[in-house]
């Protein structure tokens, strides 16, 4: 049975990773979808397709990001719970 703290903390965490979770799906299944479509565009100096590009670069550059959003909203849940 969880205290009422832990409770708490549940409910702010869990609508929380549910985004979370939602958009690391969208970027690691939906983006990979337009690959074939943006592969035409070709990057000047790099010759790298776009779509390329995008999934390879801008998938872990969201990642992080997510991450990082993630730790920084948490914080306040943890803090909170914790009394202080």
């Amino acid at each position: 049975m969880l205290d009422r703290n832990a409770s708490f903390q549940w409910g702010g965490t869990k609508p929380l990773m549910l985004i979370i979770l939602a958009l690391w799906l969208l970027f690691a299944v939906a983006v990979q979808l337009f690959v074939v479509s943006l592969k035409g565009i070709i990057i000047p100096y790099l010759e790298l397709p776009l779509g390329f590009l995008i999934v390879v670069q801008g998938a872990l550059m969201a990642f992080v990001v997510m991450a990082f959003v993630f730790a920084r909203t948490q914080d306040p849940i943890e803090r909170d719970r914790a009394g202080g």
